[in-house]
Protein backbone atom coordinates (compact mmCIF):
# COMPACT_ATOMS: atom_id res chain seq x y z
CA UNK A 1 0.00 0.00 0.00
CA UNK A 2 2.86 2.30 0.84
CA UNK A 3 4.48 2.15 -2.61
CA UNK A 4 1.13 2.37 -4.40
CA UNK A 5 0.31 5.52 -2.44
CA UNK A 6 3.75 6.94 -3.26
CA UNK A 7 3.20 6.30 -6.96
CA UNK A 8 -0.25 7.92 -6.80
CA UNK A 9 1.09 11.13 -5.29
CA UNK A 10 4.01 11.17 -7.72
CA UNK A 11 1.56 11.32 -10.62
CA UNK A 12 -0.43 14.04 -8.85
CA UNK A 13 2.70 16.13 -8.33
CA UNK A 14 3.79 15.80 -11.96
CA UNK A 15 0.31 16.09 -13.46
CA UNK A 16 -1.25 19.18 -11.89
CA UNK A 17 0.53 21.52 -14.30
CA UNK A 18 1.18 19.19 -17.18
CA UNK A 19 -1.52 16.60 -17.87
CA UNK A 20 -5.13 15.83 -16.95
CA UNK A 21 -4.34 12.21 -17.84
CA UNK A 22 -1.71 12.00 -15.09
CA UNK A 23 -4.22 13.40 -12.59
CA UNK A 24 -6.61 10.65 -13.66
CA UNK A 25 -3.87 8.05 -13.18
CA UNK A 26 -3.25 9.44 -9.69
CA UNK A 27 -6.91 8.97 -8.84
CA UNK A 28 -6.99 5.39 -10.15
CA UNK A 29 -3.87 4.39 -8.22
CA UNK A 30 -5.04 6.14 -5.04
CA UNK A 31 -8.42 4.45 -4.86
CA UNK A 32 -7.23 1.12 -3.38
CA UNK A 33 -4.90 2.50 -0.68
CA UNK A 34 -7.45 5.20 0.11
CA UNK A 35 -10.12 2.57 0.70
CA UNK A 36 -7.70 0.53 2.83
CA UNK A 37 -6.54 3.44 4.99
CA UNK A 38 -10.07 4.78 5.34
CA UNK A 39 -11.21 1.39 6.62
CA UNK A 40 -8.15 1.22 8.88
CA UNK A 41 -8.90 4.61 10.46
CA UNK A 42 -12.51 3.62 11.18
CA UNK A 43 -11.58 0.16 12.51
CA UNK A 44 -9.03 1.76 14.84
CA UNK A 45 -11.65 4.35 15.84
CA UNK A 46 -9.35 7.26 15.05
CA UNK A 47 -11.06 10.63 15.08
CA UNK A 48 -9.45 12.08 11.96
CA UNK A 49 -12.30 14.19 10.63
CA UNK A 50 -12.94 17.76 11.73
CA UNK A 51 -16.07 19.88 11.50
CA UNK A 52 -14.96 21.15 8.08
CA UNK A 53 -14.68 17.55 6.85
CA UNK A 54 -18.23 16.86 8.02
CA UNK A 55 -19.45 19.98 6.22
CA UNK A 56 -17.58 19.00 3.07
CA UNK A 57 -19.29 15.61 3.21
CA UNK A 58 -22.61 17.43 3.62
CA UNK A 59 -21.78 19.47 0.51
CA UNK A 60 -21.27 16.27 -1.50
CA UNK A 61 -24.72 15.13 -0.36
CA UNK A 62 -26.21 18.49 -1.42
CA UNK A 63 -24.59 18.10 -4.84
CA UNK A 64 -26.05 14.62 -5.25
CA UNK A 65 -29.51 15.82 -4.22
CA UNK A 66 -29.29 18.70 -6.69
CA UNK A 67 -28.52 16.21 -9.46
CA UNK A 68 -31.32 13.88 -8.39
CA UNK A 69 -34.04 16.55 -8.37
CA UNK A 70 -32.89 17.89 -11.76
CA UNK A 71 -32.25 14.56 -13.43
CA UNK A 72 -34.35 15.40 -16.51
CA UNK A 73 -32.36 18.61 -17.11
CA UNK A 74 -28.87 17.16 -16.59
CA UNK A 75 -26.99 17.15 -19.87
CA UNK A 76 -24.01 15.04 -18.77
CA UNK A 77 -24.55 13.27 -15.44
CA UNK A 78 -21.20 11.48 -15.55
CA UNK A 79 -19.39 14.81 -15.93
CA UNK A 80 -21.10 16.29 -12.86
CA UNK A 81 -20.57 13.20 -10.72
CA UNK A 82 -17.02 12.93 -12.01
CA UNK A 83 -16.13 16.29 -10.49
CA UNK A 84 -17.27 15.05 -7.07
CA UNK A 85 -14.49 12.45 -7.04
CA UNK A 86 -11.98 15.24 -6.31
CA UNK A 87 -13.85 16.04 -3.09
CA UNK A 88 -14.29 12.38 -2.12
CA UNK A 89 -10.60 11.65 -2.70
CA UNK A 90 -9.69 14.71 -0.68
CA UNK A 91 -11.71 13.50 2.30
CA UNK A 92 -10.43 9.94 1.99
CA UNK A 93 -6.95 11.33 1.48
CA UNK A 94 -6.93 12.58 5.07
CA UNK A 95 -6.72 8.98 6.30
CA UNK A 96 -4.29 8.07 3.52
CA UNK A 97 -1.80 10.85 4.26
CA UNK A 98 -2.16 10.37 8.02
CA UNK A 99 -0.78 6.84 7.72
CA UNK A 100 1.48 7.38 4.70
CA UNK A 101 3.45 10.50 5.62
CA UNK A 102 5.12 9.12 8.79
CA UNK A 103 6.06 5.91 6.95
CA UNK A 104 7.12 7.00 3.47
CA UNK A 105 10.85 6.93 2.78
CA UNK A 106 12.34 10.46 2.90
CA UNK A 107 14.06 9.81 -0.43
CA UNK A 108 10.72 8.95 -2.05
CA UNK A 109 9.13 12.08 -0.62
CA UNK A 110 11.99 14.18 -2.02
CA UNK A 111 11.46 12.63 -5.47
CA UNK A 112 7.79 13.70 -5.35
CA UNK A 113 8.65 17.24 -4.22
CA UNK A 114 11.45 17.67 -6.77
CA UNK A 115 9.28 16.23 -9.55
CA UNK A 116 6.68 18.84 -8.68
CA UNK A 117 9.33 21.56 -8.93
CA UNK A 118 10.47 20.21 -12.30
CA UNK A 119 6.90 20.22 -13.63
CA UNK A 120 6.62 23.89 -12.64
CA UNK A 121 9.87 24.71 -14.44
CA UNK A 122 8.82 22.75 -17.54
CA UNK A 123 5.44 24.52 -17.63
CA UNK A 124 7.07 27.92 -17.25
CA UNK A 125 9.58 27.05 -19.94
CA UNK A 126 6.90 26.06 -22.45
CA UNK A 127 4.96 29.22 -21.56
CA UNK A 128 7.98 31.38 -22.39
CA UNK A 129 8.45 29.49 -25.66
CA UNK A 130 4.78 29.97 -26.61
CA UNK A 131 4.90 33.72 -26.06
CA UNK A 132 8.22 34.02 -27.91
CA UNK A 133 6.86 32.10 -30.90
CA UNK A 134 3.33 33.50 -31.13
CA UNK A 135 3.29 36.78 -29.19
CA UNK A 136 0.03 35.62 -27.61
CA UNK A 137 -0.83 34.70 -24.01
CA UNK A 138 0.93 31.64 -22.64
CA UNK A 139 -1.19 28.57 -22.05
CA UNK A 140 1.35 26.12 -20.62
CA UNK A 141 0.46 22.48 -21.12
CA UNK A 142 -3.13 22.72 -19.87
CA UNK A 143 -4.67 25.90 -21.32
CA UNK A 144 -4.62 29.59 -20.46
CA UNK A 145 -7.21 29.72 -17.67
CA UNK A 146 -6.28 26.45 -15.99
CA UNK A 147 -2.58 27.25 -16.13
CA UNK A 148 -3.03 30.84 -14.97
CA UNK A 149 -5.21 30.13 -11.95
CA UNK A 150 -3.46 27.00 -10.78
CA UNK A 151 -0.11 28.84 -11.10
CA UNK A 152 -1.34 31.61 -8.79
CA UNK A 153 -2.26 29.12 -6.08
CA UNK A 154 0.97 27.13 -6.53
CA UNK A 155 3.00 30.33 -6.42
CA UNK A 156 1.37 31.28 -3.13
CA UNK A 157 2.03 27.84 -1.61
CA UNK A 158 5.57 27.61 -2.92
CA UNK A 159 6.61 31.06 -1.77
CA UNK A 160 5.22 30.38 1.71
CA UNK A 161 6.94 27.00 1.95
CA UNK A 162 10.28 28.41 0.81
CA UNK A 163 10.39 31.19 3.40
CA UNK A 164 9.04 28.94 6.16
CA UNK A 165 11.27 25.99 5.26
CA UNK A 166 13.39 26.13 8.44
CA UNK A 167 10.35 26.03 10.68
CA UNK A 168 8.73 23.32 8.58
CA UNK A 169 11.92 21.25 8.46
CA UNK A 170 11.26 20.21 4.87
CA UNK A 171 14.12 18.43 3.15
CA UNK A 172 14.31 19.61 -0.45
CA UNK A 173 16.67 21.31 -2.86
CA UNK A 174 16.28 25.01 -2.10
CA UNK A 175 17.87 26.18 -5.36
CA UNK A 176 15.51 23.98 -7.37
CA UNK A 177 12.60 25.36 -5.36
CA UNK A 178 13.67 28.96 -6.04
CA UNK A 179 14.02 28.20 -9.75
CA UNK A 180 10.52 26.74 -9.74
CA UNK A 181 9.25 29.86 -7.96
CA UNK A 182 10.75 32.10 -10.65
CA UNK A 183 9.34 30.03 -13.54
CA UNK A 184 5.94 29.85 -11.84
CA UNK A 185 5.75 33.64 -11.55
CA UNK A 186 6.90 34.18 -15.14
CA UNK A 187 4.36 31.63 -16.37
CA UNK A 188 1.56 33.29 -14.38
CA UNK A 189 2.52 36.74 -15.68
CA UNK A 190 2.63 35.56 -19.28
CA UNK A 191 -0.90 34.13 -19.09
CA UNK A 192 -2.08 37.67 -18.29
CA UNK A 193 -4.91 36.28 -16.17
CA UNK A 194 -5.99 39.27 -14.10
CA UNK A 195 -8.07 37.36 -11.58
CA UNK A 196 -5.26 34.91 -10.86
CA UNK A 197 -2.71 37.72 -10.50
CA UNK A 198 -5.09 39.60 -8.20
CA UNK A 199 -5.36 36.47 -6.07
CA UNK A 200 -1.59 36.13 -5.76
CA UNK A 201 -1.05 39.84 -5.09
CA UNK A 202 -3.71 39.71 -2.37
CA UNK A 203 -2.14 36.61 -0.79
CA UNK A 204 1.48 37.80 -0.91
CA UNK A 205 1.21 40.23 2.04
CA UNK A 206 -0.24 37.42 4.17
CA UNK A 207 2.61 35.09 3.21
CA UNK A 208 5.12 37.70 4.32
CA UNK A 209 3.14 38.79 7.40
CA UNK A 210 3.27 35.31 8.95
CA UNK A 211 7.03 35.31 8.37
CA UNK A 212 7.88 38.91 9.25
CA UNK A 213 4.87 41.15 10.06
CA UNK A 214 6.59 44.37 8.95
CA UNK A 215 7.30 42.90 5.52
CA UNK A 216 3.67 41.90 5.24
CA UNK A 217 2.49 45.42 5.98
CA UNK A 218 4.91 46.97 3.47
CA UNK A 219 3.95 44.56 0.69
CA UNK A 220 0.31 44.97 1.67
CA UNK A 221 0.61 48.66 0.81
CA UNK A 222 2.44 47.87 -2.45
CA UNK A 223 -0.18 45.27 -3.44
CA UNK A 224 -2.99 47.70 -2.63
CA UNK A 225 -1.43 50.35 -4.88
CA UNK A 226 -0.91 47.94 -7.78
CA UNK A 227 -4.40 46.45 -7.51
CA UNK A 228 -5.85 49.98 -7.28
CA UNK A 229 -4.12 50.94 -10.54
CA UNK A 230 -5.60 47.90 -12.29
CA UNK A 231 -9.03 48.55 -10.75
CA UNK A 232 -8.94 52.22 -11.81
CA UNK A 233 -8.10 51.28 -15.39
CA UNK A 234 -10.92 48.74 -15.34
CA UNK A 235 -13.62 50.90 -13.75
CA UNK A 236 -12.88 54.27 -15.29
CA UNK A 237 -11.33 53.39 -18.63
CA UNK A 238 -13.69 54.38 -21.42
CA UNK A 239 -12.17 52.66 -24.42
CA UNK A 240 -13.57 49.43 -25.82
CA UNK A 241 -10.08 48.57 -27.03
CA UNK A 242 -6.97 47.81 -25.01
CA UNK A 243 -4.92 50.98 -25.61
CA UNK A 244 -2.23 50.01 -23.11
CA UNK A 245 -1.40 46.70 -24.80
CA UNK A 246 -1.74 44.77 -21.50
CA UNK A 247 -4.68 42.73 -20.30
CA UNK A 248 -3.90 43.90 -16.78
CA UNK A 249 -5.06 47.40 -17.76
CA UNK A 250 -8.21 46.52 -19.68
CA UNK A 251 -11.40 48.56 -19.39
CA UNK A 252 -14.73 47.15 -18.28
CA UNK A 253 -16.14 48.20 -21.64
CA UNK A 254 -14.33 45.49 -23.57
CA UNK A 255 -16.43 42.62 -24.89
CA UNK A 256 -14.61 40.03 -22.79
CA UNK A 257 -15.56 41.78 -19.58
CA UNK A 258 -19.13 42.23 -20.69
CA UNK A 259 -19.25 38.46 -21.22
CA UNK A 260 -18.04 37.84 -17.67
CA UNK A 261 -20.57 40.24 -16.13
CA UNK A 262 -23.45 38.69 -18.06
CA UNK A 263 -22.29 35.21 -17.01
CA UNK A 264 -22.53 36.42 -13.40
CA UNK A 265 -25.97 37.85 -14.07
CA UNK A 266 -27.11 34.61 -15.72
CA UNK A 267 -25.95 32.60 -12.71
CA UNK A 268 -27.92 34.85 -10.35
CA UNK A 269 -31.04 34.44 -12.50
CA UNK A 270 -30.54 30.65 -12.57
CA UNK A 271 -30.32 30.60 -8.77
CA UNK A 272 -33.56 32.59 -8.47
CA UNK A 273 -35.29 30.14 -10.81
CA UNK A 274 -34.31 27.09 -8.70
CA UNK A 275 -33.48 28.59 -5.29
CA UNK A 276 -33.37 25.45 -3.13
CA UNK A 277 -31.22 22.91 -5.01
CA UNK A 278 -30.27 24.81 -8.16
CA UNK A 279 -30.07 23.29 -11.63
CA UNK A 280 -27.82 20.43 -10.61
CA UNK A 281 -24.16 20.47 -9.61
CA UNK A 282 -22.01 21.36 -12.63
CA UNK A 283 -25.07 21.78 -14.85
CA UNK A 284 -25.50 25.57 -14.92
CA UNK A 285 -23.83 25.76 -18.34
CA UNK A 286 -26.86 24.08 -19.94
CA UNK A 287 -29.10 27.02 -18.95
CA UNK A 288 -26.90 29.95 -19.99
CA UNK A 289 -28.10 30.24 -23.60
CA UNK A 290 -31.78 30.13 -22.62
CA UNK A 291 -31.38 32.67 -19.81
CA UNK A 292 -29.49 35.12 -22.02
CA UNK A 293 -32.07 34.95 -24.79
CA UNK A 294 -35.00 35.35 -22.38
CA UNK A 295 -33.37 38.40 -20.79
CA UNK A 296 -32.14 40.01 -24.04
CA UNK A 297 -28.50 40.00 -23.01
CA UNK A 298 -25.87 41.31 -25.39
CA UNK A 299 -23.63 38.24 -25.17
CA UNK A 300 -26.17 35.56 -26.13
CA UNK A 301 -23.51 34.32 -28.57
CA UNK A 302 -21.50 33.13 -25.53
CA UNK A 303 -23.42 30.20 -24.09
CA UNK A 304 -22.79 26.67 -22.86
CA UNK A 305 -20.24 28.03 -20.37
CA UNK A 306 -19.66 28.33 -16.64
CA UNK A 307 -20.41 31.35 -14.44
CA UNK A 308 -16.86 32.80 -14.32
CA UNK A 309 -17.30 32.89 -10.53
CA UNK A 310 -16.98 29.82 -8.31
CA UNK A 311 -19.49 30.99 -5.70
CA UNK A 312 -22.13 31.87 -8.28
CA UNK A 313 -21.49 28.58 -10.07
CA UNK A 314 -22.06 26.64 -6.85
CA UNK A 315 -25.23 28.62 -6.09
CA UNK A 316 -26.64 28.11 -9.61
CA UNK A 317 -25.82 24.41 -9.51
CA UNK A 318 -26.77 23.45 -5.95
CA UNK A 319 -29.09 26.27 -4.89
CA UNK A 320 -28.99 28.28 -1.71
CA UNK A 321 -28.88 25.13 0.41
CA UNK A 322 -25.75 23.81 -1.26
CA UNK A 323 -24.23 27.28 -1.40
CA UNK A 324 -24.79 27.80 2.35
CA UNK A 325 -23.12 24.49 3.19
CA UNK A 326 -20.23 25.33 0.85
CA UNK A 327 -19.78 28.72 2.50
CA UNK A 328 -19.93 27.22 6.01
CA UNK A 329 -17.29 24.71 4.98
CA UNK A 330 -14.94 27.45 3.76
CA UNK A 331 -15.45 29.51 6.93
CA UNK A 332 -14.85 26.48 9.15
CA UNK A 333 -11.76 25.46 7.19
CA UNK A 334 -10.39 29.01 7.48
CA UNK A 335 -10.91 28.90 11.26
CA UNK A 336 -9.09 25.56 11.47
CA UNK A 337 -6.18 26.96 9.47
CA UNK A 338 -5.90 29.96 11.81
CA UNK A 339 -5.56 27.51 14.72
CA UNK A 340 -2.48 25.87 13.19
CA UNK A 341 0.99 26.81 14.35
CA UNK A 342 2.38 29.95 12.77
CA UNK A 343 4.50 28.34 10.01
CA UNK A 344 1.57 26.19 8.85
CA UNK A 345 -0.83 29.09 9.22
CA UNK A 346 1.52 31.07 6.99
CA UNK A 347 1.01 28.50 4.23
CA UNK A 348 -2.69 27.69 4.28
CA UNK A 349 -4.20 31.07 5.18
CA UNK A 350 -2.53 32.89 2.23
CA UNK A 351 -3.53 29.99 -0.02
CA UNK A 352 -7.14 30.52 1.06
CA UNK A 353 -6.87 34.25 0.35
CA UNK A 354 -5.54 33.57 -3.15
CA UNK A 355 -8.31 31.08 -3.82
CA UNK A 356 -11.11 33.32 -2.55
CA UNK A 357 -9.98 36.31 -4.62
CA UNK A 358 -9.21 34.29 -7.76
CA UNK A 359 -12.50 32.44 -7.78
CA UNK A 360 -14.44 35.68 -8.02
CA UNK A 361 -13.36 35.84 -11.67
CA UNK A 362 -13.21 32.21 -12.71
CA UNK A 363 -14.64 28.81 -11.82
CA UNK A 364 -11.62 27.01 -10.40
CA UNK A 365 -13.51 23.74 -10.00
CA UNK A 366 -11.86 22.09 -12.99
CA UNK A 367 -9.44 19.18 -13.09
CA UNK A 368 -6.08 20.86 -12.42
CA UNK A 369 -7.29 23.57 -10.06
CA UNK A 370 -9.63 21.22 -8.23
CA UNK A 371 -6.85 18.64 -7.78
CA UNK A 372 -4.56 21.27 -6.24
CA UNK A 373 -7.27 22.96 -4.21
CA UNK A 374 -8.50 19.81 -2.52
CA UNK A 375 -4.97 18.44 -2.11
CA UNK A 376 -4.20 21.60 -0.13
CA UNK A 377 -7.30 21.00 1.98
CA UNK A 378 -6.19 17.42 2.70
CA UNK A 379 -2.68 18.58 3.64
CA UNK A 380 -4.05 21.20 6.02
CA UNK A 381 -6.18 18.57 7.76
CA UNK A 382 -3.28 16.14 8.12
CA UNK A 383 -1.05 18.97 9.37
CA UNK A 384 -3.68 19.67 12.05
CA UNK A 385 -3.74 15.99 13.05
CA UNK A 386 0.02 15.56 13.15
CA UNK A 387 0.40 18.80 15.08
CA UNK A 388 -2.06 17.64 17.76
CA UNK A 389 -0.38 14.22 17.81
CA UNK A 390 3.04 15.70 18.68
CA UNK A 391 1.67 18.32 21.09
Amino acid sequence: MLNLTTAAYFFLATGILTSVTLIGLHQILLFVPLSYYLYKSFSEKRNLFSLSSILLTAFIICCLISLAVNLDDIKDLSKSIGKLKFIFLSLGGISTLYYWLPRVKPSHLKVIIHSFFCSIIASGGIAIYQVAMTGERSRGFIGVMRYGYVSAMILTLLFAILIQRKNLKFDFNFKLGMTALLFCFVGLFLTQTRGAMAGFMSALPFVLYFYKPKWGIVFGIISTVLISIVATAYLFGSSTENKFGSRFLKSKNETGDLVRREQWQSAIIATKEHPLFGWGYGNFYTQVGRIKKENNMQTAFYSDAHAHNTFLEVAAGTGLIGFSVFLLWLITWAYECFKLENSLRGIFVPFGVCMIISCQFEVIFDSSNMALFFAAYTLSQVARLLMSKTA
